[in-house]
């Protein structure tokens, strides 16, 4: 039994679709695999930049919560 990953059942297609697209606008084939290569590049950015704030929120909390302090307030 073979169980999809995420490659084969939204990448894969999503990349299917936008390299139809690029092709109807007449984008050369070198062209399409930058865009391609852009939008993973812009969405890795942006998972590593969230993934840094929610860490950096987490170490705030859990040292707020070790020194006993209830907020930036009130210490």
């Amino acid at each position: 039994m073979h169980v999809p990953g995420i490659t084969e059942t939204i990448i894969e297609p999503l990349a299917r679709l936008i390299i139809k697209i690029c092709a109807w606008l007449g984008m050369p084939e070198f062209a399409i695999y930058l865009l391609l290569n852009l939008i993973v590049a812009v969405v890795l950015l942006g998972f590593v930049a969230v993934s840094v704030m929610f860490i950096v929120w987490l170490e705030r909390r859990v040292s707020a919560r070790m020194q006993s302090r209830i907020g930036p307030l009130h210490v």
